[in-house]
């Protein structure tokens, strides 16, 4: 799996370009906020992307019917990757972009596609999935003959995946990142 990151404000992919590799070609290679910087392979431990838990108050007190807790609000995701084998020009082009993602008190100004096996794009309607608290961390040192890999968290929004669909690419996705 990989992610690819732009602004937001960047975003012109609409459902049927998303697929064509004229669209990615340009996005890859833009100088503006309509750049797409993609990360290295991403390996994960278990479940990379946990659900998000429900905020709750009461349960098992006596403070509510049926002693059933009271659910506020949805909870959000969290998602820790390594990527794997990165050079420090792919790092530092994506740390250029993770303070886009730092919520302090409003929205995030940066998003995600997801790439899967199969040349599968994942958007929501075509574009960036919003995207919260990106950090690349420092490398993880494994030893002699051990690759060096950046740990990768962030956070997705309650409900993030509602309208999520995987587009299936009409072009060779790692033949277009490796060329």
């Amino acid at each position: 799996m990989r992610m690819g990151y732009q602004l937001l404000s960047g975003s012109d992919f609409t459902e049927t370009s998303i697929i064509t590799e004229t669209a990615w070609t340009a996005a890859l290679t833009a100088e503006d906020a309509k750049k797409i910087v993609l990360t290295p392979f991403l390996s994960d431990a278990g479940d990379p992307i946990t659900p998000g838990e429900p905020n709750q108050t009461g349960g098992n007190d006596g403070t509510t019917a049926m002693g059933l807790p009271v659910v506020e609000s949805y909870g959000f995701s969290s998602g820790l990757f390594q990527i794997m084998g990165a050079s420090s020009a792919q790092i530092d082009a994506l740390r250029k972009l993770t303070g886009a993602s730092i919520a302090l008190s409003g929205p995030t100004r940066l998003g995600t596609y997801l790439f899967c096996e199969g040349d599968k794009i994942g958007s929501i309607g075509g574009k960036p999935i919003p995207i919260y608290n990106v950090t690349i961390s420092d490398p993880t040192l494994g030893g002699r003959g051990k690759a060096v890999n950046y740990p990768l968290r962030f956070n997705f929004p309650a409900l993030w995946s509602k309208g999520l669909t995987f587009h299936k690419a009409n072009f060779s996705l790692n033949a277009l990142i490796n060329a």
